[in-house]
């Protein structure tokens, strides 16, 4: 998924940032695939990095909105049962918080207006905790305009196009209250706790990816301009990411953090399917009308196109991994046994497409 709170302290927080196998840094429907807008500027990068990280604000911002939108998507938006699982946890330990009060009216604001959604991405233009509550409250000090908003002027333009009147606003404001409160009453504590027991599942996953599959991807990378990625590995995602371009060549890619270390190839498959959206997005641009977009088929179809796309390049950089990948997007979309290319059908110009971009950028592969 490419596309791109009214003041939050989370009081006494750390700013979560790690690198995963390096130093710790300092401290009506939403579409199928939404794409993100929002670019901030930064240098051109002279190397490939796409290192994997875990940031706990990008987390908790995205387990915020998965308890708010509607999930109907055939690749779940968000890791399938996350809703229920975290409720049934906050009951055993009798929690209820803001965000549980406020969750109707803030699902209604959601069903009244759909461009509220693409706030889910604003997380990942923030390096840290602190650096997004500073662009939250400047949001709200400059108005929602990014030239008053000094060094915070990427996050409050962002932020600027999804809330864009006072109901909005206000909106926000609840929303990030509820936030605080899931922050301060348990998320930290099982945030912390979590990584500690999908330690295994880092490494594993970090070994494969920075191990041998990201050279192989390299090549992919460079011809789509996004040489200078990050991974996220973020609690509330599943099959479907999120990205975001932070600048030239630098996509953040926030992806599923299973729990068990043999699911730990699902952070790669996700990463994959998330760079190879990439592609899919300007192939389905390429051969869709003016009319089909405004109809939201452009967006259908980028959702299967995305996976498909995934698949074909696993099959020419690593095709040992691509039939797993398969399987996952399947299971994913609760299609186990079916055939993959009738699940995530794609109009035959469309999968042509696919296939022809990649020959053109691989064909020495």
């Amino acid at each position: 998924m490419t596309r791109h709170v009214a003041s939050c302290r989370w009081a006494g927080a750390v700013a979560a940032t790690v690198l995963v196998g390096g130093a710790a840094c300092a401290p009506a429907r939403p579409p199928e695939r939404p794409v993100s807008p929002v670019t901030a500027i930064a240098a051109e990068p002279a190397r490939l990095t796409w290192q994997l990280k875990v940031r706990e604000h990008v987390d908790l911002w995205l387990h915020g909105w998965a308890m708010v939108l509607p999930d109907t998507a055939p690749v779940p938006l968000f890791r399938r049962g996350w809703r229920d699982e975290t409720t049934v946890l906050k009951n055993q330990r009798g929690i209820l918080t803001a965000l549980d009060t406020s969750l109707a009216w803030l699902r209604e604001g959601v069903r009244r207006n759909p461009n509220l959604a693409q706030g889910q991405f604003v997380a990942q233009l923030a390096p840290t905790l602190l650096e997004l509550q500073r662009g939250l409250e400047a949001f709200e000090a400059s108005g929602g305009n990014p030239r008053r908003a000094g060094d915070q002027a990427a996050i409050v333009a962002a932020l600027a196009q999804s809330f864009t009147t006072p109901a909005d606003r206000a909106w926000l404001k609840r929303f990030a209250q509820g936030l605080q409160d899931e922050y301060d009453r348990w998320f930290h504590q099982w945030w912390v706790e979590q990584q500690r027991l999908r330690a295994g599942v880092i490494a594993a996953a970090a070994a494969t990816w920075q191990g041998t599959l990201r050279d192989r991807v390299a090549p992919f990378l460079r011809e789509t301009r996004q040489l200078n990625g990050e991974g996220l590995l973020v609690l509330p995602l599943g099959g479907e990411g999120r990205t975001v371009m932070l600048g030239p060549q630098q996509p953040s890619a926030a992806v599923g953090l299973p729990p068990r270390v043999d699911q730990a190839n699902e952070v790669v498959f996700t990463l994959i399917h998330e760079q190879a959206g990439m592609l899919a997005l300007q192939v389905v641009a390429d051969n869709t009308t003016p009319a089909e977009k405004r109809a939201g088929i452009a967006d259908r179809l980028s959702a299967a196109a995305a996976v498909r796309a995934g698949a074909l390049l696993l099959d020419r950089v690593a095709p040992t991994l691509a039939e797993g990948y398969r399987q996952f997007y399947l299971a994913e979309a609760r299609a186990t046994g079916r055939p993959f290319e009738q699940v995530f059908a794609l109009p035959p110009v469309v999968a042509a497409g696919l296939v022809r971009q990649l020959d053109l950028m691989l064909g020495g592969l």
